[in-house]
């Protein structure tokens, strides 16, 4: 009996672990996972890296994975442009959410830790035959490779600076699925933010719609993650609503040009929006 069971024992081992693969993996590296071996900082460097896949497959894709080594302890944004032109600026954003990068270091040069992004909820679609950007805003240390061919860019001096005449390229990575079912395109409940003028000087309104009454966060931050100040907190009735931001911090004092982001949190989710003061 025990050398029968040692037997199927030695006969399970053998059989090879079965591990799910993604319908599509691309890597600006043309490898997944691979290390960076040079390494960008969003001051010295660029603020966002983007990069562009085409989708030849003959199928609907259904992103389900970012990915990108890179450091820094405070949120940051994944970007998702299904165009085939590179958008005007990083802040003309078609699909977008906030990240935490896995590693907390932005001075580890180049970083050795991969974020992983869970999109699967995120339900974007690259129809077949169609082209997407997409990309990260860099959050303290961007991981890098030599360039190989694969044309990316960073933001820099409100510029895209093509990474290749630098000799680099910028590491990113997704994974994706055929799309096999009609994806529900019925708007998410809490219609997009938005603000009017952005740029904006001195003032600018933001506006969001709710389905329902509920409690609501509404508040404005530096890019490193700083409450700015808070426009509205509490229960708000159903319906658009607006709010104005002219510009000064919770004290009142003036705060200088440059890009802040808007935060709306409710409980069906998070929205964010990147708005610019110029003065």
């Amino acid at each position: 009996m025990i050398k029968h069971l040692l037997h199927l024992l030695i006969v399970i081992a053998l059989i090879p672990t079965l591990s799910l693969a993604a319908d599509v993996e691309y890597s600006t590296t043309g490898v997944m996972d691979t290390p960076a071996t040079l390494g960008g900082d969003r001051d010295g460097w660029g603020t966002d890296f983007v990069t562009r896949w085409d989708n030849t497959t003959g199928h609907d894709v259904v992103i389900d994975e970012f990915g990108w080594p890179c450091g820094g302890w405070w949120a940051q944004f994944w970007m998702v442009w299904i165009r085939d032109t590179l958008p005007e600026n990083p802040w003309t954003l078609e699909h977008y959410g906030t990240f935490v990068a896995a590693s907390e270091d932005d001075t580890e040069w180049p970083p050795s830790l991969y974020t992983y992004i869970d999109m699967s909820e995120e339900q974007i679609v690259i129809p077949a035959g169609a082209s997407m950007y997409f990309g990260y805003g860099n959050p303290g240390m961007g991981g890098q490779i030599g360039f190989n061919g694969v044309e990316t860019w960073s933001w820099l001096n409100d510029a895209w600076d093509m990474d290749g005449g630098f000799g680099r390229t910028a590491v990113m990575q997704f994974k994706g699925t055929f799309a096999t079912t009609s994806v529900d395109e019925t708007p998410a409940p809490i219609t997009a933010l938005s603000n009017y003028p952005n740029p904006f000087n001195p003032a600018t309104t933001i506006a969001f719609s709710l389905p329902r009454d509920m409690t609501v966060d509404l508040a404005v931050y530096s890019l490193r993650g700083r409450l700015v100040r808070r426009l509205l907190q509490g229960a708000v009735s159903a319906g658009t609503r607006q709010a104005t931001w002219n510009g000064t911090d919770g004290q009142g004092h003036a705060m200088p040009s440059g890009i802040y982001m808007v935060r709306l949190m409710t409980e069906d989710g998070v929205d964010v929006r990147k708005i610019v003061l110029a003065k």
